[in-house]
């Protein structure tokens, strides 16, 4: 190894690593004191940026929690996850598995669908654009056109299953209001970002979320969506009523691509 790659390692491994890496590593003996100094002077820095990525990506936990408990949390989340990422951005894609996971977090898991909900609304955010398949596109559609018209989600939409009143939550944070009791509220959430730039989110029927499932993010085609929703009545007289009314609502809400 390169005295210059040396270097380098050891200087990450200061930047890095939960306890500083030994300063005869890097320094001269006769300027270690200063250049320690200097040197730990990164190291913060660099924890006090990721602490700083994970607050711009969760306001809401970071306001439920308070400043302290808060730093507490990105400190253990750190230690546990160490950015592999590039981009401080991405800091804080394991957040919610770790609170999940992790006493004495784990023990409120609200906290956990907070953190989703938040990097989920962030992700749709700065999500990569896709041209949308409204209802204008639909109605110039002929007859023969339907059975293969491919069905994908828009990369700006997520579905989210959820336990807790956790939207409502964010809500309230979001307000500076008081945050509503835990209250257990098993449903299936959509979460996009829509053409005017706006974040937006709703509620799921079961049948609604598992027909978005089965489109995914590689979708399928109409025929498919109605072979699979043609096993979910009781007669097969409601089908063409409700695979149209879910094509309407999706294409209105503009989360399907072209």
């Amino acid at each position: 190894m390169s005295s210059l790659c040396a270097l380098e390692t050891a200087f990450a491994e200061l930047i890095c690593a939960d306890e500083a890496a030994p300063l005869s590593l890097l320094l001269n003996e006769s300027a270690a004191f200063a250049s320690g100094t200097r040197l730990n002077v990164y190291r913060h820095a660099y924890r006090a940026r990721l602490r700083d990525a994970l607050k711009t990506n969760h306001p809401n936990l970071h306001r439920l929690l308070g400043d302290d408990d808060f730093d507490a949390l990105a400190a253990a989340y750190l230690a546990a996850e160490p950015s592999p990422h590039r981009s401080i951005r991405w800091f804080g894609d394991r957040l919610a598995a770790f609170l999940a996971a992790t006493a004495p977090y784990a023990e409120v898991p609200m906290l956990a669908e907070l953190a989703a909900w938040e990097w989920a609304s962030a992700a749709s955010f700065d999500a990569a654009d896709a041209a949308r398949l409204d209802e204008a596109a639909l109605a110039v559609l002929s007859p023969a056109q339907w059975a293969s018209l491919p069905l994908r989600l828009i990369p700006a939409a997520a579905l989210l299953d959820l336990h807790w009143n956790t939207p409502q939550l964010c809500q309230a944070l979001q307000a500076d209001a008081a945050p509503p009791a835990p209250e257990s509220q098993p449903l299936s959430w959509l979460l996009w970002r829509a053409a005017s730039g706006e974040t937006r989110y709703r509620s799921l029927s079961g049948l609604e979320a598992g027909a978005l499932r089965l489109i995914g993010r590689d979708g399928v085609d109409f025929a498919a969506l109605c072979e699979w929703l043609a096993t979910r009545v009781d007669e097969v007289s409601q089908l063409p009523m409700l695979a149209a009314g879910l094509l309407k609502q999706w294409a209105g809400d503009g989360i399907l691509r072209r």
